[in-house]
C-alpha cells in the first residue's frame, strides 16, 4: 500500500474552545493491476482503522505517519479519486485523557437562598470511572464545599463523554422564613424548615429537641413542640421544627348556672360555677398549686367565688394545660338529695367499691425515649437525675420495667359518702385539710393498708325539716399490690 500525505494539517477552533485537526492522505495499491481494483476499497478501509484510534501525524517524508495519543480519530472520510486511488481524510479531536471543564461554572440561587452550581466536563472513557463523583461526595468550588447532587454523562463521540455535574450547597440554612399561625384558641405557632447535611444532622437535631427554647428564630416565649425530618436524597435532610408560644395564658373561661330549687319565699336558688383553662409553661406550674379554697375573683370577676378543684394535664415536657373550677359558695352548690325520708342525715354513711386505675408515665418509671426510638434509663443519660424515693409513685428500690409505661394498673377504688350539718362554705377548711394528706395508712372500707386520696366533692342537701347539710363524697385508691405500695414522698411533692 502506497500512502502520501496531501498538503498540510488543517485545524479548526470549535465553539467550546477546543481544537480539532484534519489531514488528507492519498492511498494507492502497491501494484497497478487491473484484477485487484474490486477489493482495493476494502484494503483502504482496513488501513484507515477506526474512530477512537490515535490521530495520525505525517512524517517529514509524507509517506508514513506516527501516532499522537493526545488526539483521537473522530471521523474518517473516503473519496475515490480513480480506480486505483482513494483520498482518505482523518479528523481528530482532543482525547481528554484528563477531565477538562468546558466553559465555566453556572451558579443558581432560588428564592429560599439555596445555591446550586453546574459545570460540564469532557472525559475519555478510560478515565470515567476515576473521574465521576458519587452522589453526596464533597466538591470544592471557589473555596466552598458543595455536595454532588446529580451526574449526567453522554457519549458524544468515540471514547469521549460529556459529563454534567450539579452540586448543592448543603451548609445549614433556614429555608425561607418561618410560617406563623394563630389558632381559634389564640395559640401562636411558628414553623420553620432547615436544610441540614448528613454530617451535621445528628448533632444539630440533638440540640433542638422538644421542650427546648426556640427564641433564637421564633422569638421570646416560644418552645419547640414538634420536629420532623424529610431526606434530601442522600445529601441530608429538610428538618421542620414547630414551636409554640408558651407562658401563662387564659385560654377559656366559662360561667355555668344551674337551677337547684325554690327557697321558702319562692325565690330561685341556683348553682353558679366557673371553669377556667390555662396554658402554662412547666416553669410556672407552681403558681397553680395550693389554690383550692382561695378566691377566684381575679379570673371569674365574682368576689364570692372559691377555687374547689385544680386539674393539671401535661401536654409536653414544657407545656401544661391547667383547669380550675370555682363555685359561688354564697349560692347553693349541687343538690344530690332533695328530700330525706329518714328525717335526718346524722351518722349516715355509704361505702361503694369499684375498680379504678393508675397509669404511670415514662418519668414515673425512670425511663425516657431516645432519638433512636428505644427506651433508656434516665440515669444512663444523666446519672443521679432520677431516684425512686423522689420520682416513683411506688415504694421501690429501682426503675420500674419499661413495659409499665403508660399502661393502666388496676386498683381497688372505694368511695365513701358522709354528711355534716351546715352549708358547704363551712367545710372548705376541712376539704383543704383532707386534700393535704395524699397517702395514708388507714382502714378504708374495712380494709387496712396504704390508701391514696384521689378526689373529694361536697354538695348542699336538705333534710325533711329544711335544714342544710353538706354531703361529702371522697374517693380512695388502694395500692395495686404488696410490691407496689404508694410512695408518700412522691405524692406529697407531685400533686
Amino acid at each position: 500500500m502506497k500512502i502520501t500525505h496531501y498538503n498540510n494539517i488543517d485545524f479548526q477552533i470549535e465553539a467550546d474552545g477546543s481544537i480539532s485537526r484534519s489531514n488528507t492522505w492519498h492511498v494507492m495499491p502497491d501494484d497497478n493491476v487491473l484484477d485487484s481494483w474490486e477489493t482495493f476499497g476494502d484494503s483502504v478501509k482496513t488501513w484507515a482503522g477506526n474512530r477512537g484510534d490515535a490521530f495520525r501525524m505525517p512524517k517529514n517524508s509524507s509517506t508514513g505517519y506516527t501516532s499522537d495519543s493526545n488526539y483521537i480519530i473522530s471521523d474518517i472520510k473516503f473519496k475515490s479519486i480513480s480506480r486505483f486511488m482513494y483520498e482518505v481524510t482523518f479528523t481528530g479531536k482532543p482525547k481528554y485523557a484528563t477531565a477538562e471543564m468546558i466553559g465555566g461554572v453556572s451558579t443558581s440561587t432560588n428564592h429560599n437562598d439555596e445555591t446550586t452550581k453546574t459545570a460540564k466536563w469532557r472525559v475519555h472513557a478510560d478515565n470515567m470511572e476515576s473521574f465521576l463523583p458519587a452522589i453526596g461526595d464533597v466538591i470544592s468550588w471557589s473555596g466552598n464545599a458543595y455536595l454532588c447532587d446529580n451526574v449526567k454523562s453522554d457519549l458524544i463521540r468515540a471514547g469521549i463523554y460529556e459529563v454534567v455535574i450539579v452540586a448543592r450547597d448543603m451548609a445549614v440554612l433556614m429555608v425561607g422564613n418561618p410560617i406563623y399561625r394563630k389558632t381559634a384558641m389564640m395559640e401562636q405557632v411558628k414553623t420553620a424548615k432547615w436544610r441540614v447535611s448528613n454530617d451535621e444532622y445528628d448533632s444539630w437535631i440533638a440540640d433542638r429537641d422538644v421542650g427546648i427554647s426556640a427564641e433564637s428564630w421564633a422569638g421570646s416565649g416560644y418552645y419547640i413542640t414538634g420536629v420532623s425530618a424529610d431526606p434530601i436524597g442522600k445529601l441530608g435532610y429538610y428538618v421542620t421544627i414547630e414551636a409554640k408560644h408558651i407562658g401563662v395564658r387564659l385560654i377559656e373561661s366559662r360561667r355555668s348556672e344551674k337551677f337547684l330549687r325554690k327557697d321558702a319565699a319562692g325565690g330561685v336558688v341556683r348553682e353558679v360555677s366557673y371553669t377556667g383553662r390555662w396554658q402554662v409553661h412547666a416553669d410556672n406550674l407552681a403558681e397553680f398549686q395550693d389554690l383550692t379554697g382561695k378566691s377566684a375573683d381575679d379570673w371569674t370577676g365574682d368576689t364570692n367565688t372559691t377555687v374547689i378543684n385544680i386539674d393539671p394535664v401535661k401536654v409536653s415536657e414544657s407545656e401544661y394545660e391547667v383547669t380550675l373550677k370555682a363555685l359561688d359558695l354564697t349560692q347553693s352548690t349541687r343538690v344530690s338529695i332533695s328530700k330525706n325520708t329518714t328525717g335526718s342525715f346524722t351518722g349516715k354513711t355509704k361505702t361503694y367499691t369499684s375498680i379504678g386505675d393508675f397509669k404511670p408515665t415514662a418519668k414515673d418509671c425512670g425511663w425516657y425515649l431516645g432519638n433512636d426510638g428505644i427506651w433508656d434509663k434516665i440515669n444512663n443519660k444523666s446519672e443521679g437525675s432520677w431516684n425512686s424515693y423522689e420520682d416513683c409513685p411506688f415504694l421501690v428500690d429501682a426503675e420500674l420495667p419499661n413495659a409499665m409505661i403508660d399502661v393502666s394498673i388496676s386498683c381497688v377504688k372505694v368511695t365513701i359518702e358522709s354528711y355534716a350539718k351546715g352549708d358547704p362554705a363551712k367545710y372548705v377548711d376541712s376539704a383543704i385539710d383532707w386534700n393535704e394528706t395524699k397517702v395514708e395508712y388507714a382502714t378504708i372500707g374495712k380494709h387496712e393498708g396504704w390508701w391514696r386520696r384521689v378526689n373529694q366533692d361536697f354538695t348542699e342537701v336538705y333534710d325533711n325539716e329544711g335544714d342544710i347539710w353538706t354531703k361529702f363524697v371522697r374517693e380512695y385508691l388502694y395500692s395495686p399490690s404488696s410490691d407496689l405500695e404508694w410512695n408518700i414522698f412522691y405524692w406529697h411533692n407531685h400533686e
